[in-house]
């Protein structure tokens, strides 16, 4: 997996997004920044969709708290995990006229022990 960066949570501010937007428009030669974050807690976890195929999780790290979504990824999900590495692109989740910034996981582990 070719990440551009490690990052924490709390470095994920809308002027960050409004940097990453000004990169668009994506596609086979221009990928979405992968961004990661290691050791993030597990605040929340729901199994989203028709078929409940999506999870849908509230991670925190350093006092930031944010949605991911990792869609289609359900059958790898372990409800006794309390910390992740994730690898996700940055999105705007729009709901009811509201965008909310969240992380698109592309892949996501428990996060390894020191």
């Amino acid at each position: 997996m070719d990440i551009d960066a490690v990052v924490s949570l709390a470095d994920l501010t809308p002027e960050v997004m409004e940097w990453i937007s000004t990169l668009a428009p994506y596609g086979p030669q221009n990928r979405r920044p992968l961004f990661a974050s290691m050791g993030v807690a597990v605040r929340e976890c729901r199994l989203i969709g028709y078929l409940q195929q999506h999870v849908r999780l509230l991670v925190e790290q350093d006092g930031a708290a944010v949605t991911a979504l990792a869609f289609n990824q359900a059958q790898f999900w372990d409800p006794e995990v309390r910390r992740l590495d994730l690898a996700y692109s940055l999105i705007y989740d729009t709901w009811q006229g509201n965008n909310t910034l969240v992380l698109r996981v592309t892949q996501f582990r428990p996060a390894q022990q020191l």
